[in-house]
């Protein structure tokens, strides 16, 4: 972990208490402590991932200008954690099956507290609040995962071309699909011919590192945020295979400036 002090001059810099940054990494928070619970009750295992993991083990918390939170599981929790999370007053998921213009084969676990403005499609989304990602993982091969990528892709980019009316809906219903249908073709072929290495699930942007069972199991806990939260068992060699030297700071460009409406 980087020292205190210079973690302190990153907060005053990026996301000091009160600033819209530091809102929603607290929103994004309670989201997690939301979602640790249901897995908890429901023995569902997920571990932090990829920036989030990240910025626990450099900063002990978020990375101080990253406005994203993701988590990580297997695609047999993946299934079980959509089927058993209710809808609340506070919080929702947001999945291909319930938000038509939602193409992502991960999901979202949204606070309905809140509305903050995406690109790429979000402004069509049937749910709107500060979320977190959970991906799922399993054996694939990354030939496949580029190819079901690329048709989620095209779909993507069709939906943000075109305003929307009843055509254009039922063009992306139609062609999505089609798209999740040739999922359950590739993991069938993928059973056939095993692959050697976790991946993020089908249709999946961020499938080009792959993550090790030796890396993953038996999971640890981290602290993040003052919380613990379950880890990857070798949380060092995860990241080196997905960032390489994760502890040296980056040169920041920018920090994201994401319109955010707090609702209450």
């Amino acid at each position: 972990m980087i020292q205190p002090e210079l973690q302190e001059k990153f907060r005053a810099d990026y996301n000091p208490d009160g600033s819209i940054l530091r809102r929603q990494q607290i929103k994004m928070l309670d989201i997690l402590l939301h979602v640790d619970k249901i897995c908890k009750e429901h023995s569902i295992t997920y571990w932090l991932s990829s920036g989030t993991l990240l910025g626990a083990m450099r900063h002990g918390g978020f990375i101080p200008w990253d406005d994203d939170l993701d988590i990580e599981m297997l695609r047999e929790d993946f299934l079980r954690f959509k089927r058993v999370f209710k809808d609340s007053e506070d919080y929702i998921i947001q999945t291909p099956e319930n938000d038509l213009h939602y193409i992502m084969p991960y999901v979202k676990v949204r606070d309905t507290h809140s509305v903050i403005e995406e690109h790429s499609g979000g402004e069509n989304f049937k749910h709107k609040g500060i979320f977190i990602d959970i991906f799922a993982l399993e054996y694939t091969h990354k030939f496949a995962n580029h190819q079901t990528h690329m048709r989620l892709r095209r779909i993507r980019k069709f939906g943000n071309r075109h305003k929307r009316n009843k055509f254009v809906d039922a063009v992306i219903a139609f062609r999505k699909m089609l798209a999740f249908n040739s999922f359950k073709i590739w993991r069938a072929l993928s059973n056939l011919f095993p692959g050697q290495e976790l991946r993020h699930t089908y249709g999946t942007w961020c499938y080009r590192k792959a993550r090790f069972e030796e890396d993953l199991f038996p999971l640890s806990t981290i602290k993040f945020e003052g919380y613990d939260f379950p880890a990857p068992h070798n949380s060092d060699a995860y990241l080196r295979k997905i960032y390489g030297d994760y502890m040296q700071i980056p040169e920041v460009k920018e920090v994201h400036t994401t319109k955010i409406e707090f609702l209450g």
